[in-house]
């Protein structure tokens, strides 16, 4: 089962839930103050070429002076 991320539409808290893709879009009752939380798009973060995205990060490193 994959895990979605759900905001809360009073407090604005994320929380992720496992649940079923069919049940994906009903709403979760949010972790912090009990009321609806809706899905939302969560972000990934994958290197399909290791080397490139190594490369890609020591460039924005050195651009933000971190590196």
């Amino acid at each position: 089962m994959p895990i979605y991320e759900y905001k809360c539409t009073s407090c604005d808290h994320i929380t992720e839930q496992l649940r079923n893709p069919d049940r994906r879009s009903k709403p979760a009752a949010c972790e912090k103050c009990g009321h609806p939380a809706k899905v939302i798009v969560s972000r990934c973060d994958f290197d399909m070429n290791p080397d490139k995205a190594k490369k890609l990060r020591r460039r924005q490193a050195s651009k933000q002076g971190t590196g």
